[in-house]
């Protein structure tokens, strides 16, 4: 487990959508629109092309440090697309904070069942 390349990876990550979270309201007018395209936007499929990319590069050695990253990267991109759907979402589709911290910790649960931790 390398604690600091998971670190930079989530932090890349929050910085990322937290830019976004203040530009794309200056370019989408629309405030129901604004939670999905900051999500198309900070959510990568390195997943599957950086398993790829890295496993070419590093060779297996690199494995155990993919291994370590994506649960942890998957995890953050769905709490963050939870943020930013219920942030940005119309009056009426509005999250109160504790159903939006109930739905977070949902999906954690199956995030974490699915890869079996």
């Amino acid at each position: 487990f390398n604690f600091t390349l998971v670190a930079f990876c989530i932090g890349s990550v929050l910085a990322v959508f937290v830019l976004l979270c203040v530009f794309v309201p200056l370019f989408c007018r629309d405030n129901a629109k604004r939670g999905a395209a900051i999500q198309g936007i900070y959510r990568s499929n390195f997943a599957i092309l950086g398993t790829s990319v890295v496993m070419n590069m590093f060779g297996d050695a690199a494995a155990g440090s993919l291994a370590s990253v994506l649960p942890v990267t998957v995890i953050t991109f769905n709490v963050l697309a939870v943020i930013a759907l219920s942030v940005f979402a119309p009056k009426n589709k509005k999250l109160s904070t504790a159903d939006l911290f109930k739905t977070i910790i949902l999906n954690i649960v199956k995030i974490l069942h699915t890869i079996r931790i």
